[in-house]
């Protein structure tokens, strides 16, 4: 990723590093390799098995480590909105040079409705009044900025 308003180019002194959020096991503070578990053949099962409302309250919890450490919803929400709108006020407008700024929230909000489904970029910027070039690039300045990860099929 360019960083424009750096003069130097930091070239050999960086690499960037791609981090997911935290797994459950992490949230938890559980050891748990289920990768590597897999692979060698055996299927780990979460004991007692996450449901119902308990489900729902850890995905919406997520998995960013500032937001976890918050000890309420409220005060997670109050993170996960701040941390958005200083990306799309402050590092979207750095990074790629957007024509409507003022449409980015409402745009990733109707975004994060389709998230496990198919994805038609002129159908996706309809809803928003964009169209699907301006959907294409808007999601790949996303996709560079890691607010979301394309699965292609």
């Amino acid at each position: 990723m360019a960083l424009p308003t750096v003069a130097d180019s930091l070239a050999g002194r960086m690499e960037p590093l791609m981090l997911l959020p935290l797994s459950q096991s992490e949230v938890e503070n559980r050891p748990a390799n289920w990768l590597d578990s897999l692979f060698a053949g055996d299927i780990l099962t979460a004991d007692p098995p996450v449901l119902g409302d308990e489900l729902v309250t850890r995905v919406l919890r997520g998995g960013y480590p500032e937001a976890v450490a918050r000890p309420t919803e409220k005060r997670r929400i109050a993170w996960v909105r701040q941390y958005i709108s200083a990306i799309l006020q402050r590092d979207v407008r750095d990074v790629a040079e957007i024509d409507k700024l003022d449409q980015l929230p409402r745009f990733l909000r109707t975004l994060a409705q389709t998230a496990g489904q198919m994805c038609n970029y002129s159908d996706l910027g309809g809803q928003v009044g964009l169209d699907g070039k301006t959907v294409s690039r808007y999601i790949g300045v996303f996709e560079q900025m890691y607010l979301l990860k394309r699965i292609d099929v």
